[in-house]
């Protein structure tokens, strides 16, 4: 295997599945394409947070019982241009479904436009068992107010999500949902 040495890193010295941040990656040739073996740099998976929101996560465990530091979670995002792709992506992370619900009620008490995200939301709303997580949703989707045609395709995925819910009350939520999509 030829290697294109992208550093001036040694990677033979570093033990395999250990990561240094403070190197750089390091990229390997093979034939045609290449592949990436990550020696140092940041965690492909570590999402900071925008330079406005530093202290985010500090801030979560307090804010979901201190409505005055709630508040100033939600004048962050409110302020900061890349809030909407990083709330989704920390609902995403399964590390934090701990704070999904809270995550989600942020997505739709900032008053941020999610409807990129759409999509993802619905297919959420289709697999969550949590009611509180539910009702976030179903609060997300209304605010949305997707047009006819992503409507459509909300309404006939949570049509047919909502025959496998077993507890009553995201059945129900999902039931609002489903018909504030009919309309």
């Amino acid at each position: 295997m030829k290697k294109d040495m992208k550093s001036d890193q040694d990677p033979e010295e570093h033990k395999m599945g250990e990561q240094d941040s403070s190197l750089p990656p390091v990229s390997y040739h093979v034939t045609d394409s290449y592949v990436t073996a990550i020696i140092g740099g940041p965690k492909p998976d570590e999402e900071a947070p925008p330079e406005g929101l530093k202290g985010f996560w500090e801030l979560i465990p307090g804010a979901q019982k201190d409505a005055i530091l709630k508040e100033q979670l939600i004048d962050a995002l409110k302020t900061d241009v890349q809030s909407v792709d990083f709330l989704v992506s920390a609902i995403q992370d399964v590390d934090n479904l701990d704070y999904r619900a809270f995550l989600l009620m942020l997505c739709w008490e900032t008053g941020l436009d999610m409807s990129k995200h759409l999509d993802y939301f619905t297919g959420l709303a289709a697999v969550v068992t949590n009611p509180l997580e539910m009702l976030e949703l179903q609060t997300i989707i209304q605010e949305i107010n997707p047009a006819d045609d992503k409507r459509k395709a909300a309404h006939a995925l949570l049509r047919n999500a909502m025959e496998s819910k077993t507890d009553p009350v995201v059945k129900e939520i999902m039931a609002d949902l489903v018909y504030f999509l009919e309309s």
